[in-house]
């Protein structure tokens, strides 16, 4: 306790802002304002250094540089987006969440200035976050059986969580750990954070998970051995976990829904369905970007677009939504060509590239990085998690607490 104190008393920033990220990993997705006070801190605690910025901008080495200019022109095409915006306020309230990803540029200065090292911090939250999910999940289950899992937020905001810990837990495993109850820990928090991830029947959670599994056989290749029986007893336990929980009654009920819903909007028999609704408002949204193909409709205009194009007898049946639960359409609706690019340029090539060009001398977090991508990129293609802020938060907590552990880290070092 008085070496922890002692370093908290030497390096304050360092202690403050780790706590801040064990926070949002281990609960950002379940507890309720946890992820947006924990950013609010840390941007609050780089202000004190501003003076300093500019010098820590130029000690970025050119990777870095490029995952936060991209991260700057993602949110200035949603400030560009304003000129054909037609709802003010929701214009505001969505462009909030794009702020997000720009304010976070200082604080990350501050991480590289100081030389902190957030590693044990993120770490120990990502182990926490199975079981204060699995908390969750199953006081859900309780109070309303058969009812998604969502802890405080939207349950897919929940499984977006639950299964992300899933993929970093899945990489901890690999790590040389001296201690074999530390493992144990580990592989017991993963499951938790799985059954969670199970129940709150997101089934764009769910998608991620054969990913993950290739990354855990594919990590190790070296010891093929090693990585088959890895490999095999992770299924095993998966398997039971589904079969002998109700997960696999959820599992089984979704995916029949999704191939029906499928057929029944190609067919015309129905479009009413969860499915249904996301396949309609692609169409429309497609007609809306070809009005504003450069810089988009503007922020939070969707819904009256929707409207307007149902009154001309496009999918009337369509439920109206704000968003078009992907976050490629979003883009290309919401900010045009302009945006969809910044977005995959700033959110995923250039995390990417910096994940990527590390993985020699930091393969665990470098793989934990380009698997937090990869889970964002799937969570994508069926949510607009750009407009969800605690996933947000999450996100750009992950960038820049492995990109620091990856920049500040010496060559082999691993924890």
């Amino acid at each position: 306790m008085r070496t922890l104190l002692s370093k908290a008393a030497q390096n304050p920033q360092q202690l403050i802002i780790g706590l801040c990220v064990f926070m949002v990993v281990a609960s950002g997705a379940a507890m309720q304002n946890v992820a947006s006070t924990a950013l609010a801190v840390m941007f609050i605690l780089s202000l004190f250094y501003v003076r300093d910025w500019v010098v820590a901008w130029q000690s970025l080495e050119m990777a870095e540089k490029m995952v936060f200019i991209g991260f700057a022109l993602y949110t200035l095409t949603a400030l560009l987006s304003w000129m054909n915006a037609s709802d003010t306020d929701e214009f505001v309230k969505q462009f909030g969440r794009y702020l997000r990803f720009t304010l976070i540029i200082p604080v990350y200065l501050v991480m590289r200035l100081k030389n902190i090292d957030v590693s044990r911090y993120l770490l120990a939250g990502v182990v926490l976050s199975g079981f204060v999910y699995l908390g969750f999940a199953l006081n859900n289950l309780y109070l309303k059986p058969g009812q998604p899992a969502a802890g405080h937020y939207h349950h897919i905001t929940f499984g977006d969580g639950a299964m992300l810990s899933v993929g970093v837990m899945s990489v901890m495993l690999l790590m040389p750990i001296k201690q074999p109850v530390y493992r144990f820990i580990i592989g017991l928090s993963l499951l938790c954070a799985l059954y969670a991830a199970f129940m709150s029947q997101a089934r764009g959670a769910w998608i991620v998970l054969p990913v993950y599994l290739l990354v855990f056989f594919g990590y190790n290749m070296a010891s093929r051995q090693s990585a088959l029986l890895k490999l095999l007893i992770t299924a095993a336990v998966m398997a039971a976990l589904v079969v002998l929980t109700p997960a696999g009654n959820i599992i089984e009920k979704r995916y029949t829904e999704a191939v029906t819903e499928v057929n029944q909007f190609f067919s015309g028999e129905n479009i009413d369905t969860s499915i249904g609704h996301r396949l309609a408002m692609w169409s429309i949204a497609y007609d809306v970007w070809k009005e504003h193909p450069v810089i988009g409709s503007g922020l939070g205009d969707f819904d009256e677009d929707m409207v307007r194009y149902q009154r001309r007898g496009e999918y009337p049946e369509a439920v109206v939504y704000g968003s078009t639960h992907n976050i490629f359409v979003q883009a290309m609706v919401g900010t045009g060509v302009a945006g969809f690019l910044a977005m995959g340029f700033g959110l995923v090539i250039a995390p990417l590239l910096l994940f990527y060009r590390n993985k020699a001398c930091h393969k665990p977090y470098a793989t934990m990085g380009m698997l937090v991508i990869a889970s964002y990129i799937i969570f994508g293609l069926s949510e607009s998690w750009i407009l969800r802020a605690p996933v947000i938060s999450i996100y750009i907590t992950y960038v820049i607490a492995l990109s620091s552990i990856l920049m500040n880290k010496k060559p082999g070092s691993l924890v």
